[in-house]
């Protein structure tokens, strides 16, 4: 278990993005996918609350009866259209800025990956101390690069919102590589056995991530 930060609380606002359109999954959003009696989305804001106290929010564009049953604020994106992930963080950004005027960052995790690091934040703080506070952090595990794992100021609002709407583009290493940028490493996790980035993207994922979790609860 890894110390919560409670000094951190109001100035970050965690999103969980499930906003996305899960076209390998025939469009089931992948929050409300039941893994071992619980849906993903229970799991991943269970694991949130390790260590986080503050704020937390979570990014839907469907689904609002499951998702809201669970007390959080629903953010839907600014735009129709299922803009992916980027729209995800910007419409959180937009939600802080009038819902918590305190935070000065996102913390945006997704819906789709139970295992995450639960120091994730911790590490992420550790990284903006040697960083300016406008530098995007992402997740890096092992040489691979997990963006909607990351930490956004939201003095970035006004860029992002140009980037997406105006630029049109959606994919989110293009946007944070046109901002100043920093990888967080957590090749360092001490549980090999379960890669802690594994995400459900396809049906296949689903039945491999149900059976890591049945292994993830006979190593507790």
């Amino acid at each position: 278990m890894h110390k919560k930060l409670p000094l951190l609380d109001d100035a970050i606002v965690c999103t969980i993005l499930a906003g996305g359109q899960s076209r390998r999954m025939q469009g089931q959003n992948k929050a409300c996918l039941r893994i071992d009696k619980m849906s993903l989305i229970e799991i991943v804001l269970q694991r949130v609350h390790t260590f986080f106290n503050g704020k937390i929010i979570i990014n839907a564009n469907d689904e609002h009866d499951f998702l809201g049953q669970f007390g959080y604020p629903l953010v839907s994106d600014l735009q129709e259209g299922y803009n992916g992930p980027l729209a995800g963080i910007l419409a959180s950004m937009q939600w802080a800025k009038y819902n918590a005027p305190n935070a000065s960052y996102i913390l945006s995790i997704a819906c789709d990956t139970p295992f995450f690091p639960t120091n994730l934040l911790e590490k992420f703080m550790q990284a903006i101390e040697t960083n300016d506070e406008n530098t995007i952090l992402v997740a890096s595990h092992n040489n691979t690069i997990h963006p909607t794992f990351s930490l956004h100021h939201v003095n970035l609002y006004e860029s992002l919102h140009n980037m997406l709407y105006t630029c049109h583009i959606r994919k989110i290493m293009h946007w944070v590589k046109s901002q100043n940028y920093s990888y967080v490493d957590f090749s360092d996790n001490a549980n090999t056995q379960i890669d802690p980035f594994f995400n459900i993207n396809t049906p296949q994922d689903y039945t491999q991530i149900i059976d890591l979790q049945i292994m993830h609860n006979e190593n507790i």
